[in-house]
C-alpha cells in the first residue's frame, strides 16, 4: 500500500467526476446525452479560464479562427499544468470553419477506460478533451464548431481502429480476441453515424 502524492489526487479527483457526470447524464438523457455534457464542459471551460484569471493572472488570448482558440487554450492549459506540451497536440487548418485535431496523449483517457469497465460502450461515450475544446473555441473566439467536432470525433475514431487491428493481431481467441473484433466494428458503426451527422449539417 502507498500514499496517493497530492498531483495524483488531482487527476483522480477529476476522472471520479467526470466518470460521476457522465453516468449522472445518461441516468436523465439516455445513452446519448450530448447537449446535456456539452453544457458541462461549456460551464467547465468558463469556469477554468476565469479561475486562472482571477486567481493565477493567467489569460488566454482572444482568437479570431477555430484554430487560434484552441492554440490559445493548449499554451494556457501547459502554463496551468494541465497538459504537458503543446506536442501532444496536432492541430491542421484544412480551412477557417475545419480543424483537424489530433491527440496524442489525453490526460481524460483513464476515464473512458472507467465508463467501458462498467459496460458503456464507445459509441455512447462524449469526449472530454473534444468537449472543452470546442467550449474553448465558443469562449475566446465566439464561434460555433459543431462540425468540426464531428471531423476531430471521426479523425479520433479511425485512429482507434488502425490500433485495434494492430491489436486484434498480437491477441489470441483466448485472451480476447473477439471482443476486440467487436470493438472494431463498433468503432466502423461509430464512424456511419457521425458521417450521418456530418452530412447534416451541410
Amino acid at each position: 500500500m502507498r500514499q496517493v502524492n497530492l498531483e495524483e489526487a488531482g487527476w483522480m479527483l477529476a476522472r471520479v467526476w467526470l466518470t460521476a457526470m457522465e453516468q449522472a447524464a445518461r441516468d436523465f438523457h439516455g445513452t446519448r446525452p450530448w447537449k446535456f455534457c456539452n453544457r458541462a464542459y461549456e460551464y467547465a471551460t468558463e469556469e477554468f479560464l476565469r479561475v486562472l484569471e482571477d486567481e493565477y493572472g493567467l489569460r488566454a488570448r482572444k482568437a479570431d479562427s477555430i484554430k487560434e482558440a484552441v492554440e490559445s487554450y493548449i499554451e494556457l492549459g501547459v502554463k496551468a499544468g494541465l497538459f504537458k506540451d503543446a506536442s501532444q497536440f496536432e492541430l491542421k487548418e484544412v480551412r477557417p470553419s475545419k480543424l483537424e485535431v489530433k491527440v496524442a496523449l489525453c490526460p481524460y483517457v483513464e476515464t473512458c477506460k472507467d465508463l467501458l469497465d462498467k459496460g458503456f460502450t464507445l459509441r455512447d461515450l462524449t469526449c472530454p478533451r473534444i468537449g472543452c475544446f470546442r467550449a474553448a473555441v465558443k469562449h475566446l473566439a465566439n464561434k460555433e464548431c459543431a462540425e468540426d467536432v464531428l471531423r476531430a470525433a471521426i479523425d479520433v475514431e479511425r485512429d482507434s481502429i488502425v490500433f485495434y487491428v494492430g491489436l486484434k493481431e498480437s491477441v489470441s481467441h483466448k485472451a480476447g480476441k473477439e471482443k476486440i473484433e467487436a470493438i472494431i466494428k463498433e468503432e466502423i458503426s461509430h464512424i456511419a453515424t457521425l458521417n450521418k451527422k456530418l452530412s447534416a449539417l451541410k
